[in-house]
């Protein structure tokens, strides 16, 4: 996946820059070198014009002075610097990179006009060159969930101190309930519940669960949330009796575990969402996942063009056998912002996803790995569906559809702790974008509560349900 460099470059950007000045350090990326430019508002003395020549297979970090950051690749970058201006003489199409974003969207930013004045200021502009070691994005994706997974998979028991986990084969059999935590994407149950821990929260877990807390360690990136629910049942033993605590998308393979309680179809519904209620033909409970199911899940993947279907079908007959043999309870299910109805973040190319997900990451630290996959995913216009276990979080997923069948209840408690954004800042701007896009213009909020909410229907009202808005997320 190395860079051509005899490749002619596809854009140009002209800036002025500060060669004293550092935009402090870079995010390591492994097979990949970079070179970091400082903005300067002033010419001459001091400062100097430079030309940077984009290829097609370099991402140009821009980094802003609120601490924020986006990724593009080089046909993206009018996207956030305006409009290329095209030579006359065979040169590459050129941009001048001025001290602000001219963002090209439906919906401005926040105070921003066409003209670029009130947007955000630029800092910096970081251009990224891969090089022989460079990975493609699914290998990259694989390298980096490992590294957050830190080599764990399957079960682990949950001690007293954070941090200590033990290995198992599969959970405790017997009665009394355990509690199961299901972390959510590209993370591990450590990164997603540290702060049960940190919080002083697991002394009264421990007294009310005793020993029997315990962690899925699962690969979120390159395996469906399907085969990641397959894998788990097969280590459950019959009769169990389950908390299911999930973030995220662990919430998605808790879902598909919720359906060992599903029960018979409430007849008449409103399949097509018009207000009419019509019979069902999936009229028959007991089945986790009936035939019918199955065949409304694979038609689904044909609307959408999708391949490789045929083995995550096999799987959810797999899991629905398993499930009834099993017989495994979910007494209650606390399911933490999960994209029940997905997210549009993971709809199309995921370039605006890894600059959200970036800078997220910034908050903490980006994590060994992280950079050279979210490079990688940005350097080759990557689609969702090339990651099954982010595919499966785009709003038009055969899963979600599965998922949200009206026609299905199950009787499982379920709470749920659900989140909105406004749409101010770099993320919200990004997120608005994507919802223009796929719902038009007008919306208010760029993640909306509404994917947090559904998921097949409960025999009973939840116990309880938490809707927090702010200008902060989980992810």
């Amino acid at each position: 996946m190395s860079s051509d460099p005899l490749a002619p470059p596809v854009l140009r950007l002209t800036l002025t820059r500060d060669p004293l000045a550092s935009a402090g350090d870079c995010p390591a990326a492994p097979g990949w070198h970079s070179e970091t430019h400082v903005l300067s508002s002033a010419r001459g003395i001091g400062s100097c014009r430079i030309a940077l020549d984009i290829g097609p297979a370099d991402v140009v970090q821009l980094l802003l002075c609120d601490g924020s950051s986006l990724l593009a690749g080089s046909l993206d970058l009018p996207r956030y610097l305006g409009p290329a201006t095209l030579a006359r003489d065979g040169a590459p199409a050129s941009i001048e990179v001025g001290l602000a974003l001219r963002p090209q969207a439906a919906r401005q930013p926040p105070g921003a006009s066409r003209d670029g004045l009130g947007a955000w200021m630029l800092r910096a502009v970081r251009v990224y060159r891969c090089g022989a070691a460079a990975m493609t994005a699914l290998a990259a994706a694989g390298a980096f969930q490992d590294r957050q997974l830190e080599q764990r998979l399957g079960l682990y028991r949950c001690g007293i101190e954070a941090g200590g986990m033990t290995a198992v084969a599969s959970l405790p059999a017997g009665p009394e309930p355990v509690l199961l935590l299901l972390h959510g994407t590209a993370s591990s149950t450590q990164r997603s519940f540290a702060g049960l821990w940190r919080n002083g929260l697991a002394p009264q877990l421990a007294a009310q669960y005793g020993n029997r807390i315990y962690g899925y360690e699962h690969r979120s990136l390159s395996d469906s949330p399907i085969e990641n629910a397959l894998a788990l049942v097969r280590q459950v033993p019959h009769g169990a009796v389950l908390h299911l605590l999930t973030h995220s998308r662990g919430g998605l393979v808790g879902e598909l575990l919720a359906r060992a309680q599903r029960i018979d179809s409430r007849g008449a519904v409103d399949l097509a969402g018009d207000g009419l209620e019509r019979l069902s033909e999936n009229t028959v409970g007991g089945e986790a996942f009936n035939s019918h199911d199955i065949e409304h899940f694979t038609a689904q993947a044909r609307l959408g063009g999708r391949g490789g279907y045929d083995a995550d079908a096999a799987r959810l007959r797999e899991l629905s056998v398993e499930l009834k043999m099993r017989a495994i309870r979910i007494a209650r299910f606390v399911r933490v912002a999960c994209p029940a109805r997905g997210t549009t973040l993971m709809s199309g190319r995921l370039d605006r996803w890894a600059s959200v997900m970036f800078n997220l990451l910034l908050h903490g630290g980006v994590p060994d790995g992280a950079m050279a996959f979210l490079l990688a995913v940005v350097q080759q216009r990557c689609d969702a569906r090339i990651l099954p276990g982010l595919e499966a979080m785009m709003p038009d997923s055969p899963l979600v559809a599965l998922l949200n069948a009206p026609d299905v209840r199950v009787a499982s408690p379920l709470h749920v702790l659900a989140g909105a954004c406004s749409g101010d800042g770099l993320l919200g701007w990004l997120g608005d974008c994507l919802d223009d896009q796929l719902y038009g213009a007008g919306r208010t909020t760029w993640w909306s509560i509404a994917p947090r909410w559904r998921a097949a229907p409960r025999a009973a009202r939840p116990c309880g349900n938490c809707c927090c808005a702010g200008r902060t997320r989980t992810t």
